[in-house]
């Protein structure tokens, strides 16, 4: 349905025979190829997603949060990034190493119940330093010390004000 209404949008445009073209060109984005993965991801959830809303219970945490695994690795309890981020939250080594036993054997960054324990503890705790889900959320990817920065320079707790105003590097 949806892809019917966007061609319907290009419809009065015959006079263009790249239109298409141009119009990714002048900003719209599209991404194909997703389907299957998120079809996987919701089927993975279903095994785990009522215990990692218990969990986030437990740490006083918004459920709507659990989702970010989503973003993170669709449930893919394989998922391993170019960076070196295992698991479904995507840990990094070092920020793993924090949380969760790693060594040789074992690697808990790929145990959904253990990583997801990490991952509130994480979140949780950028939450008690910047005050708000949102730097916390954005935390989790960019790193606290990066947050906590961008506050500073910013003179705001607002993310929207943030993402606009707060410019470094590594953000």
């Amino acid at each position: 349905r949806e892809e019917i209404s966007v061609k319907g949008m290009f419809d009065s445009i015959d006079d263009e025979p790249n239109k298409f073209s141009r119009a990714l060109e002048d900003g719209i984005r599209s991404q194909t190829g997703q389907r299957d993965k998120v079809v996987a991801g919701l089927k993975h959830s279903g095994r785990y997603l009522g215990e990692i809303e218990k969990i986030f219970d437990a740490y006083a945490m918004p459920r709507e949060i659990t989702r970010l695994i989503f973003v993170e690795s669709m449930f893919n309890l394989k998922a391993v990034s170019k960076t070196g981020a295992s698991g479904i939250w995507q840990f990094m080594p070092g920020t793993g190493k924090l949380y969760l036993r790693m060594n040789d054997i074992v690697d808990e960054r790929n145990d959904p119940i253990a990583s997801t324990h990490a991952a509130a503890k994480l979140l949780r705790r950028n939450y008690d330093s910047l005050g708000t889900w949102p730097l916390a959320i954005n935390a989790y990817n960019a790193g606290r010390g990066r947050l906590e920065q961008a506050v500073a320079r910013t003179g705001t707790t607002e993310i929207a004000r943030i993402i606009k105003e707060f410019s470094h590097p590594g953000y």
